[in-house]
Order: structure tokens, then C-alpha cells, then sequence
């Protein structure tokens, strides 16, 4: 393997790793450390994954995502242990 195509190689796989957790990041900045931050991650995470998706397969990835969002998850949370 060339040289070019190694270094071609390993700039694709940090880009594509970089472009993984922009989301992560930005959400962190946004949310700091708490819960919803965590939550929220793991959604973006999940959105993420679906779009790494073949085409035929991004729809019902998409559609089995989690919807509710951090407010509705802690009322449902709590709400369960009382």
C-alpha cells in the first residue's frame, strides 16, 4: 500500500470519527454534564447511526428512534416510583 493511499486511508477514518461526535460535543456544550445531557447524546448518537445507514435501511432506523424528549422522560421516570 502507498504511502498516499495510507495517509488517504486514516484522514478519511478521522474525519468520518470527527463528524461522529460534532454532535456529542455541541450538546455537551449546550446541556453541560447533567442528565439531559447524557440523554440527549444518546439520541443524537442513535440519529447518527441512522444515517450511516444504507438508503433502504434509514427509514425504519429513523422510525424506531426514541421521540420524547428529556422533559417527558423524567415525568415518565419519576412518575413510575411514586
Amino acid at each position: 500500500m502507498s504511502c498516499l493511499k495510507a495517509n488517504a486511508i486514516l484522514y478519511m477514518k478521522i474525519n468520518k470519527m470527527f463528524f461522529k461526535w460534532v454532535p456529542v460535543f455541541v450538546v455537551t456544550v449546550l446541556f453541560g454534564c447533567t442528565k439531559q445531557f447524557w440523554y440527549e447524546s444518546v439520541k443524537l448518537q442513535a440519529e447518527n447511526e441512522c444515517r450511516n445507514q444504507p438508503p433502504s435501511a434509514m427509514e425504519s432506523c429513523r422510525e424506531r428512534l426514541n421521540k420524547r424528549s428529556y422533559e417527558d422522560y423524567e415525568k415518565e421516570r419519576t412518575g413510575s416510583k411514586q
